[in-house]
């Protein structure tokens, strides 16, 4: 009754939607690389640098690459630890999308160990969330979600609505990969409530999609279908390939349960690319698992060619045991780093 209840809410809150809604978003590229180019060389520069990346994070990942290493440089060059933390935080997160998981880690943890010395909230608990979503990747959800909670936590003390929405978001997925489905509800559930009264227009598709997640695996096949579709012309709007290719993987998903090849084939290819532009590995990985299974009776080659890509890129992504024995090796790095910075920033004080 709650789970009829919460979708028949969120339908009637999408029915309703205003046409124009508020939303919560950096302002557009254009007036930012605008003001890029009289900007002067210091912190206000960095922050421009940082929506930038932000805004094509999502869209062009090579733009955003050249906005995190531009502003990574002008803030060392400021001692700006703010700056570089949040670059070097972006940098991690690139890696972790395109499956470098160990550069991934020691960059994420370098921007921690700064976050941590500046006792900047907003930054350390984007920082425990990036790194819970790498452990996530890695399969390692009990690790991922004691950095999540501690996140959850500090977003709380700060009253920070949207990053604990985002907080609430990767605590359920780790439970729903897990197909622990009542607790990652929960979460989901959390998150929807947090954002009920607040619906940002970008925000829309990760929250469909995710309760199309819960409901897929619990079988209610006809409403996980109606989230996903919802989902879409929201995702294809804001131009978000990840959520985008989440949405047509779980109607491929759906296709293929009751045997609609031709379907399922057409949206895993969707889901691929759309994982393709935004050269998330996740996504790319997912998207041709299950085009190799699909194919499976229908096109021995076909099927062939999907399961070699699919198994290549999780050998790449899924050894824990190479992530394991660069933690070690990453751990030490990091507390040399955090002692050397506390040293700097008391040399500079002085």
């Amino acid at each position: 009754m709650k789970t009829l209840l919460l979708v028949f809410l969120l339908f009637l809150k999408l029915n309703t939607a205003p046409a124009q809604q508020t939303m919560l978003r950096i302002p557009e590229n254009d007036s930012l690389e605008g003001r890029l180019t009289t900007a002067k060389a210091d912190t206000n520069r960095v922050l421009i640098l940082l929506n930038l990346l932000e805004y094509y994070y999502r869209r062009d990942p090579e733009m955003a690459k050249k906005y995190a290493q531009d502003g990574l440089t002008l803030s060392q060059k400021l001692n700006y630890d703010k700056g570089e933390s949040a670059c070097l935080r972006w940098i991690g997160l690139m890696h972790t999308r395109e499956g470098r998981y160990p550069q991934a880690l020691e960059i994420l943890q370098n921007a921690y160990n700064i976050s941590i010395v500046i006792n900047n909230s907003d930054l350390i608990q984007n920082n425990l969330r990036s790194i819970g979503n790498l452990y996530s990747r890695q399969g390692e959800y009990a690790e991922a979600r004691l950095s999540f909670f501690r996140a959850k936590k500090i977003c709380e003390d700060i009253h920070e609505d949207f990053h604990l929405a985002q907080t609430l978001s990767a605590i359920g997925k780790s439970y729903l990969e897990q197909n622990i489905l009542d607790s990652a509800f929960y979460f989901y559930n959390q998150n929807y409530k947090l954002m009920n009264n607040r619906w940002q227009y970008h925000y829309l598709d990760n929250i469909l999609t995710e309760l199309g997640q819960v409901h897929a695996k619990k079988g209610n096949d006809s409403m996980a279908m109606n989230l996903f579709r919802k989902s879409i012309p929201y995702s294809v709007a804001e131009k978000e390939p990840a959520t985008l290719s989440s949405s047509y993987l779980g109607i491929a998903s759906l296709f293929q349960k009751t045997g609609q090849k031709d379907s399922s084939i057409l949206y895993a290819q969707k889901a691929l690319a759309a994982g393709q532009e935004l050269n998330s590995v996740s996504h790319i990985l997912a998207a041709t698992y299950l085009l190799s299974l699909v194919y499976e009776n229908l096109d021995e080659q076909e099927a062939l060619r999907y399961h070699k890509m699919a198994t290549t890129l999780k050998d790449s992504l899924f050894n824990v045991d190479k992530l394991r024995q660069f933690q070690n090796l990453a751990y030490v790095e990091h507390q040399r780093k955090k002692i050397y910075k506390l040293l700097n920033l008391r040399l500079r004080e002085n």
